[in-house]
């Protein structure tokens, strides 16, 4: 099951997402890995990928619609997880993705 979580709800695509695999992350995608599930902190793959500053997965979990603007346990999103880790080109990524949808 592509979307099988582990104790803590941590998904395989969260897992190629914060160790920085895209071609990985990739290929789950297109065998209907769910982008937008969330650990039982409220973790997504995105907010994985922005966290460890992977922003070519960013750019992938983007192109294939993830969703930016959930949030986790604490509020955050992807975009508030890249600009704490001093992740700006994530930040920026994420920061456009939200003004076009307002």
């Amino acid at each position: 099951d592509v979307n099988a979580q582990d104790k803590s709800g941590n998904t395989a695509l969260m897992g190629v997402c914060f160790k920085g695999y895209p071609n990985i992350a990739e290929l789950l995608i297109t065998s209907g890995a769910e982008l937008d599930l969330q650990h039982g902190n409220g973790g997504t793959a995105l907010m994985f990928a922005a966290l460890f500053g992977r922003n070519d997965i960013i750019r992938m979990l983007l192109k294939h619609c993830a969703d930016a603007s959930k949030t986790d346990f604490r509020g955050m999103t992807a975009r508030d997880h890249a600009m704490q880790q001093g992740n700006e080109e994530g930040a920026e990524i994420l920061e456009a993705v939200a003004a076009e949808k307002v």
